[in-house]
């Protein structure tokens, strides 16, 4: 399961967010912008944001640059 870790470390399912991808012109290739949480309901907007998932070891393992 993907998920988005935001600039304060708070994770965040990617499946209750919705954000847009940008090509960063780097080795990573893109990073997400404009991303927003809805678990409560309304949009929450989050900033500093990284898409990633949970490894065996519960650690944060991102996949954008």
């Amino acid at each position: 399961m993907y998920v988005i870790k935001d600039g304060a470390g708070v994770i965040y399912p990617a499946d209750m967010c919705t954000w847009e991808q940008v090509d960063n012109g780097g080795s990573a290739g893109y990073d997400i912008t404009n991303v927003n949480f809805y678990g409560t309901g309304a949009a929450v907007a989050k900033t500093g944001c990284e898409l990633g998932y949970i490894s065996k070891t519960g650690r944060f393992v991102k996949i954008t640059g």
